[in-house]
């Protein structure tokens, strides 16, 4: 059951990142899906206990986007192991992990 709501939040998820990033519209390349990934990122602030629903949605998107820029491009690699990382540590509720994780991802942003 778990499984199912993840990944209907998931979706979801991703498809409000797209919606938002569209603005910056930069065709089907891993650029435009890392960018996006980024613009999701901006949105996750740092955690103090709890992952709320809006948190998990655009952590996840974040996640996925970058999952989409690596497909296309080994070279967002870096990117993509920092949304794990964040995806794992809001999985298992690890909050310390999570919110180093999201900085790291959002520094690799930053250099993109």
């Amino acid at each position: 059951m778990a499984l199912l709501v993840g990944l209907v939040l998931g979706a979801g998820g991703l498809g409000a990142v797209w919606a938002y990033s569209a603005n910056g519209y930069l065709g089907d390349t891993a650029q435009a899906d890392a960018a996006a990934s980024c613009n999701a990122l901006a949105l996750v602030g740092t955690i103090d206990e709890d992952f709320d629903k809006a948190t998990m949605l655009r952590m996840n998107g974040a996640h996925v986007l970058a999952q989409a820029a690596v497909e296309k491009d080994k070279y967002y690699q870096s990117l993509l192991k920092a949304t794990e990382d964040a995806e794992y540590a809001r999985a298992t509720g690890d909050v310390a992990v999570f919110n180093t994780a999201v900085a790291k991802a959002k520094d690799l942003c930053a250099d993109l």
